[in-house]
């Protein structure tokens, strides 16, 4: 009976430190939990290093994506900045949702993409703040404004308005990315 229960209590152990875990599935996700897929756009070749948990980094390439589960925050290292010769920056990807699509439809096709401008850079180097939110538009609701993975809709908000509650007017979160501070 003892064996049985230590057995028992190391099977539970192991299955709890695998569950602590995130992990990322390089593939496509048919059969599995959603996904978030994401792409970031830099200037330059700026290098992003994704750290799903403190234990493994993954490198992205530049129109490399990758598969985020939701409930997560990811810590990020953005390095060789242009013209920021020496700096780093490690930014927040806080992932809320994901794409819920018919079995005929890829959803790596539809990334969520993060857009990092150089001045945005630039900022947070300075110690300021950069907060962007990424939203599945609400049809109703969406711009009449043609965009694609190159050129993704980007609209400033005042600092005197919650950007997460206008993002929320407008459809529903997906990410939310920090930098600097």
């Amino acid at each position: 009976m003892k064996k049985a229960s230590i057995v028992v209590v190391i099977i539970c152990l192991l299955q709890s430190t695998a569950a602590i875990a995130q992990t990322m599935v390089p593939g496509r996700n048919i059969g599995q939990s959603p996904l978030l897929w994401t792409r970031f756009q830099l200037p330059g070749d700026c290098k992003v290093n994704v750290f799903p948990d403190p234990y493994r980094k993954v490198g992205l390439e530049k129109k490399d994506q990758i598969g985020l589960r939701p409930g997560y925050i990811y810590r990020i290292k953005l390095e060789n900045l242009p013209e920021l010769p020496g700096q780093e920056l490690f930014p927040t990807l806080e992932v809320l949702g994901s794409l819920s699509m018919p079995k005929v439809a890829d959803p790596a096709k539809f990334p969520a993409i993060v857009r990092v401008h150089h001045h945005e850079l630039e900022s947070a180097i300075r110690g300021n703040m950069i907060t962007k939110v990424i939203y599945l538009e609400d049809s109703a609701k969406a711009e009449p404004v043609q965009s694609d993975l190159e050129n993704p809709i980007e609209t400033p908000i005042p600092q005197k308005l919650n950007l997460i509650e206008e993002a929320r007017n407008k459809g529903r979160l997906m990410v939310i990315f920090r930098m600097g501070g």
